[in-house]
């Protein structure tokens, strides 16, 4: 039917955008799309061998991700992530989660699934970096641990404000920027090896 095949289209169409999003944020995490770098729809569409709006499409989504910003001309940059940002997120994350401790300690006690996802995450990160091109894995893994247990920490205005920091992909870009490169293995290893201590 023709509403079949309309739903069909919409299904290749999304399919689509989230191959084209993965690319675009590969290729900023590997630094190949440098930060800063001004993102033309014309030149990612020749990049990608793929029409305008898939293109569009992975830019906004991109954009709401925080790996993109817009230019006050209507362009599309790769985000710069400063030392400066980055050192004062850390320390609004560092003031959430003293400031929550004893709460989070507490409720996550009782509920030991929380732990085991903690294990989880370092297993899933542990996997991630083997192949050193997972750098969103490694982020995403990352992201989900500490929400894991922040996510008890009992007050839910702190949470969104923790959860709107971001601070391992800002972390993870930050260096990026700094050094031109994707963080060492030896650096995600002791990343590692730090939340195991948590």
């Amino acid at each position: 039917s023709i509403a079949g095949t309309n739903d069909l289209s919409k299904f290749v169409s999304t399919s689509l955008v989230d191959v084209v999003t993965d690319k675009i944020r590969d290729d900023i995490l590997l630094g190949r799309l440098e930060p800063g770098q001004k993102l033309v729809v014309r030149e990612l569409s020749e990049r990608y061998n793929v029409s305008h709006t898939p293109i569009k499409d992975a830019l906004n989504r991109l954009l709401s991700e925080g790996y993109v910003e817009a230019s006050p001309r209507k362009s599309m940059l790769v985000r710069v992530f400063s030392n400066a940002d980055l050192i004062e997120s850390l320390e609004a994350r560092l003031m959430c989660e003293l400031f929550c401790a004893g709460s989070i300690v507490s409720e996550v006690g009782k509920h030991p699934e929380v732990t085991d996802m903690m294990r989880e995450c370092i297993t899933d990160m542990r996997q991630s970096i083997l192949n050193n091109s997972q750098y969103e894995s490694w982020v995403r893994f990352e992201t989900r641990f500490h929400m894991a247990y922040m996510n008890h920490c009992g007050n839910k205005e702190i949470f969104s404000i923790y959860n709107g920091l971001d601070t391992n992909k800002a972390t993870y870009m930050t260096y990026l920027n700094q050094c031109h490169s994707p963080l060492k293995l030896s650096s995600l290893e002791k990343n590692i090896e730090e939340h195991e201590l948590i």
